[in-house]
């Protein structure tokens, strides 16, 4: 029914102007009617106390948004509804209605959402050539164990998968597997990989406890026991979450092409993928060592370590004043970009929803900030990017970001 969000928030705006035809009001109504959740946001509007409190989200949101987005957000909407401010005649109650108005419509494009904004003068709006509905990425990974024979998660059903040195390995109801002792340990050292592909993700407690997140496009190396080893090591490839269990005898270490980390018991992000020129490490409780070639750093919480190991700088770069919020987004189900490319948001998009995407040459200079969903499909993704400059040709799933 509707094609994206900002339709909507016409309507919303309509709706407290009292501007609506019998048409619109019925759109509206089956947009409030389609889910529980938007039949409590629309109700949401009509409490007073609730108005205000977004109102005042509103403001300080508003404070980060270029004044030309603003600009432009407000011509959309009143092309439809003339949009009126605090001067407007009226009763009290119908100001403040017809604020709220604006900030309603504009939340649902932008608070939950992304905005966008230029270093050069031109505001253009996405428009998407077509819209493919890609879903989401989804639980599931594929387990290899020592013997070669691989299991492919989401096929598995919950309970014992294996047992592997007196250690069992099992499916979860949640969507996790899980290493646990059960028997003696004969001494062997065997390794299992877990391996996520393009739109995929999952979770794994390991034998020690400790708690790994495997992003989409990624794979971890571990012993299925570490009863003998002096040290935990673990091999990554692509980006995962962790949180370590305490072991101060026998450091936790994380290997991946170009670093270590080493840790005793702390919670931290590594995104080390082969198509990215930045590893990065992002910690968050805790302390953690970061080693690269010939040099160390430690890292305390907030920080974020940088290196590049295609160039010819053999340092490490510390981000002093990290936003870790964004660096672990991902494990908590949304996409969150500061101050991104056009290329880097792609280039998640890609990871998550299984893409190919082709540049044109000459790209616009987009600089992009926002959050939104990894739940929603391709299309709800798309469609929040029409504040940005750039066109789309999506074929299946080969999307080409255009030079128009």
């Amino acid at each position: 029914m509707f094609e994206t969000e900002f339709h909507i928030s016409k309507l919303l705006v309509g709706y407290f102007r009292d501007q609506l035809t019998a048409e619109q009001l019925d759109e509206l109504n089956v947009w409030k009617n389609s889910s529980e959740d938007n039949e409590v946001y629309f109700n949401q509007l009509m409490d007073e106390h609730v108005v205000q409190n977004k109102l005042q989200r509103f403001q300080e949101l508003s404070k980060n948004i270029e004044q030309k987005v603003w600009n432009k957000t407000l011509e959309k909407l009143g092309d439809s509804f003339p949009v009126v401010g605090a001067s407007d005649k009226g009763s009290a109650m119908l100001s403040l209605w017809s604020r709220i108005a604006v900030a309603a419509a504009v939340f649902l494009v932008i608070a939950g959402g992304l905005w966008f904004y230029k270093h050069n003068t031109n505001q253009r709006l996405l428009m998407a050539t077509h819209i493919n509905d890609i879903p989401a990425g989804k639980t599931t990974a594929t387990l290899t164990l020592a013997n070669g024979k691989k299991i492919v998660l989401s096929e598995a059903m919950n309970g014992q998968l294996a047992e592997e040195t007196g250690v069992s390995i099992t499916k979860t109801a949640d969507g996790k597997l899980v290493y646990k002792m059960r028997g003696k340990d004969n001494g062997e050292t065997r390794y299992n990989t877990l391996t996520t592909r393009n739109g995929e993700q999952y979770q794994v407690i390991l034998p020690d406890g400790t708690f790994a997140y495997l992003n989409a496009a990624s794979s971890i190396t571990f012993p299925t026991t570490f009863t003998h080893a002096k040290k935990r090591e673990v091999t990554l490839d692509g980006e995962a979450y962790f949180e370590v269990a305490k072991d101060k005898k026998h450091p936790f270490i994380v290997k991946t092409n170009t670093q270590q980390v080493e840790v005793l018991g702390t919670h931290f992000n590594v995104k080390s993928y082969a198509d990215e020129s930045t590893v990065k490490t992002t910690l968050l409780e805790g302390s953690v060592k970061v080693v690269f070639k010939n040099q160390r750093a430690i890292l305390k919480p907030g920080q974020q370590s940088l290196v590049n190991p295609g160039s010819n700088n053999e340092n490490i770069s510390i981000d002093y004043d990290a936003d870790v919020t964004e660096a672990i987004a991902w494990k908590n189900g949304v996409f969150e970009f500061k101050n991104a490319s056009i290329e880097e948001l792609m280039l998640s998009a890609a990871r998550w929803y299984d893409l190919n995407v082709i540049y044109e040459k000459n790209l616009p200079d987009l600089k992009i900030s926002g959050r939104i969903s990894r739940n929603v499909n391709f299309s709800g993704f798309i469609n929040l990017l029409k504040f940005g400059g750039v066109k789309f040709k999506i074929e299946g799933k080969n999307i080409t970001v255009l030079n128009e």
